[in-house]
């Protein structure tokens, strides 16, 4: 397991083009809107009145990883990902 410190160390060296920071900046956040929307369409199994999908593995894994990482990025995360749920929630 990485601690938050050096897996942002790590990351931090494979990202100092000021392009790629760019990039990242604008593609990942949609991205990852993308890739939640494409995950929600996909139909979950009924369990009684539960339904569990797809969906629910991508969002509580991401979440599990990052809160591992750290609190502060686990509330960022849950935060855009609870965003961009509305979003997607929105235009349905």
């Amino acid at each position: 397991d990485m601690t938050l410190e050096q897996w942002l160390s790590k990351y931090a060296e494979s990202h100092q083009n000021p392009t790629n920071q760019m990039i990242h900046k604008i593609f990942v956040p949609l991205i990852m809107w993308c890739v939640m929307a494409l995950a929600y369409a996909v139909p979950a199994l009924q369990l009684g009145s539960v339904s569990i999908g797809l969906f629910h593995f991508l969002i509580f894994g991401s979440l599990y990883f990052y809160f591992r990482l750290g609190q502060n990025v686990g509330m960022v995360m849950l935060a855009t990902c609870s965003f961009f749920f509305l979003v997607i929630l929105l235009i349905e």
